[in-house]
């Protein structure tokens, strides 16, 4: 049912001449086909441009990347999987923009000092005040006030740039998927329909490498890979995915934010939901994540002790409701503040599945337009919160760790190595299985 709900339904004119161009050999009709196999020869695949070195040891071991035992191996194997991705989709075109990453979509975490911090920051930079004085204390906390206020400015401002920036360079225009094809258009009015469409030519693309190699290996020989080369970069795709989520809380939260200004931190904590992803403050993770926090703990009891080949089996149609609630619950596929018992099951899986293609449309991205070494922390941060990769109770509030340092900034606090390296992984783990719909390893960490 799911692959009859990817394959068979309604696709756009670039589908239609990628399916007419290789339908011929039959090799494009098993959408999830597998693009990586297990080679011997690992060494002697070296790609100079893209190196890939192992610099996260120790490091946990994901639970659905078991088969291997040994971690400098585990990461050796993976390395090898992207700089394999890379040397099809290569970035070499676009050496001189940041295709990959879009961090003015994304919370600027880095402006964000503790208590101690800002205080030692300003007696720095008043050396001659005395730092016992109730003025100097009231002037310091001022300027911790005024750097929530700054943080929350620069929020509402990107997400109003941001809007304006994709409305002027992508809806209302002609997506080009193959600049030298004029046939191969997309008139953007829609992003699900973009989602959908490119989805689908990244399935059809995978699946005709694959009949290539297998061609090659048997055959000494394949056809000419003549796909739809996909022009839209990974930074602007995030831009205009984020945006459109962030733009519907906009109007109400730069209206209250005009009014209380510093007391809009109180706003926060009452009412996470009304607050853009821009303007999500650290110190109160634990409201804005709560609820994906406590249904992720739902999820690993329901996956307890499932082994990888049995989670890489689960799709948006075979799971269970109660594992269907909870991890739609994860990846906010639905509102928090509208209870799971009003929402039809059917509108549920329909709304995961389009997460999933959202997803795998993202990973592709991520490998054709530099690979995972080369993203921002906020990207790895964000990437990882999307995919369910993280500890939402802990890893997103390290400074509720008793053990944790005061004097270190929630930003500096974050393992952004293991996150790397876990996102990493997924990715691999994703394309390397047989069923590329699958949502088995979704929110596991």
């Amino acid at each position: 049912m799911i692959r009859s709900s990817i394959t068979h339904s309604k696709i756009g004119p670039i589908s239609k001449m990628f399916l007419r161009r290789f339908s011929t050999n039959g090799s494009v009709w098993n959408a999830y086909s597998p693009i990586f196999k297990e080679d011997e020869n690992l060494k002697d695949l070296k790609t100079s441009k893209f190196e890939y070195k192992s610099l996260y040891q120790p490091l946990k071991i994901d639970s659905f990347a078991s088969e291997i035992e040994n971690s400098s191996e585990k990461v050796d194997y993976y390395s090898h999987c992207l700089r394999e991705e890379m040397k099809h989709y290569g970035n070499s075109e676009f050496q001189d923009e940041d295709r990959l990453n879009n961090t003015s979509s994304l919370p600027e975490l880095r402006m964000i000092k503790t208590k101690n911090q800002a205080f030692e920051t300003y007696l720095i930079e008043n050396p001659n005040v005395d730092p016992k004085s109730t003025v100097t204390k009231m002037k310091q906390y001022v300027k911790f006030a005024v750097m929530f206020m700054k943080f929350f400015k620069l929020g509402v401002m990107n997400v109003w740039k941001n809007y304006r920036l994709n409305r002027k360079e992508f809806y209302g225009s002609y997506y080009m998927v193959d600049p030298k094809n004029e046939n191969a258009k997309l008139k953007v009015k829609n992003l699900n329909s973009v989602i959908d469409e490119l989805h689908t030519v990244i399935n059809c693309e995978r699946n005709v490498r694959n009949a290539n190699e297998q061609r090659r290996v048997l055959n000494k020989g394949g056809t000419q890979d003549l796909f739809p080369k996909i022009e839209l970069s990974r930074s602007t795709l995030q831009r205009v995915l984020r945006t459109r989520a962030d733009f519907i809380k906009f109007p109400l939260f730069a209206v209250l934010f005009l009014l209380l200004e510093e007391l809009t931190i109180g706003l926060c904590y009452i009412f996470p939901e009304i607050v853009p992803s821009t303007c999500e403050l650290p110190q109160l993770n634990h409201r804005f994540f709560y609820q994906q926090s406590k249904s992720q703990k739902e999820l690993l009891e329901l996956r307890q002790n499932a082994p990888k080949s049995e989670l890489l089996k689960k799709t948006p149609y075979n799971i269970s409701s109660k594992e269907l609630f909870v991890l739609s619950s994860v990846l906010k596929t639905k509102s928090s503040l509208i209870p799971t018992m009003f929402y039809p099951e059917s509108y549920l899986r329909q709304a995961l599945l389009r997460k999933l293609k959202s997803l795998n449309v993202d990973n592709y991205l991520i490998v054709r337009d530099g690979g995972v070494w080369k993203m921002a922390n906020l990207e790895i941060l964000r990437s990882c919160i999307d995919r369910g990769l993280v500890d939402f109770s802990k890893e997103l509030n390290p400074n509720n760790d008793p053990q944790s340092d005061e004097q270190k900034s929630h930003y500096e606090l974050i393992d952004f190595g293991t996150l790397r390296f876990r996102l990493h992984s997924f990715i691999c783990e994703m394309n390397r299985s047989n069923n590329h719909a699958s949502v088995g390893l979704l929110g596991m960490y």
